[in-house]
């Protein structure tokens, strides 16, 4: 597989997540506050995503506001970040606890090649299902 460009990643091949809220309620929240640099920087950067097929136009009830954080050691550039803490906060917690972090990285120590290009992005794009799941 050759990566040319961080869009070129496509989504991981798992099976899609659900999201399962507590409250019956979709949680809509309305945009953040920008001005037109943010504001078209958010457009160009969403734009770009659509266009790589990370991600789809949507008509759900549920929606979150999107803000830019500065990238380290690369001067001006931003990523994009999706503020879902109020949507997390409804959410029902998972079952199944994750790993120990000191248990992973023993186990990672071994290892010889590691899938960079998850991080290029600096995200790894996980398919979520398009039916939200009530109590």
């Amino acid at each position: 597989m050759s990566i040319e460009k961080p869009t070129d990643v496509g989504a991981l091949r798992v099976e899609p997540q659900r999201i399962v809220p507590n409250s019956g309620l979709p949680v809509s929240l309305r945009p953040y506050r920008t001005s037109p640099v943010e504001e078209q920087e958010i457009k160009s950067q969403v734009e770009k995503l659509l266009q790589a097929g990370l991600i789809k136009e949507s008509n759900s009830p549920y929606s979150s506001p999107v803000t830019l954080a500065f990238k380290r050691d690369e001067g001006k550039k931003t990523r994009l970040c999706i503020d879902f803490r109020k949507l997390n906060a409804l959410c029902k917690s998972d079952s199944e606890p994750l790993p120990l972090m000191d248990s992973l990285l023993d186990k990672l120590s071994k290892a010889k090649i590691f899938p960079l290009w998850i991080w290029l992005l600096g995200i790894g794009m996980c398919p979520f299902t398009t039916k939200i799941l009530k109590n």
